[in-house]
């Protein structure tokens, strides 16, 4: 187990607090090689990267999204967007 899934707390929690902070530990121990869609539904058990990476921005974490194609599990390629921590930052958000 690894950095991204050890954390007790959110491994098993499908909140979406739980997916948000697998998504983010995610982001940050990859780097500049992001994670992809698929990766974060096969890997993050993270059924909506989108919905999630959109509430990360929303709380200040500077995501960027870069359009690739991956190959699945199964073999099928898939346009599908992959996910960029630009900052390790957060920015100040509004309340």
């Amino acid at each position: 187990m690894n950095s991204i899934t050890s954390s007790k707390k959110y491994r098993n929690n499908n909140s979406t607090a739980g997916q948000r902070q697998r998504l983010i530990n995610a982001v940050k121990d990859r780097g500049q090689r992001g994670l992809t869609t698929i990766y974060a539904r096969e890997r993050l058990d993270c059924m909506h990267a989108a919905g999630r990476i959109e509430e990360l921005r929303k709380l200040g974490w500077n995501i960027a999204t870069v359009w690739t194609t991956t190959v699945n599990a199964q073999g099928n390629k898939h346009r599908n967007a992959r996910y960029v921590l630009m900052s390790t930052q957060k920015k100040k958000v509004a309340a």
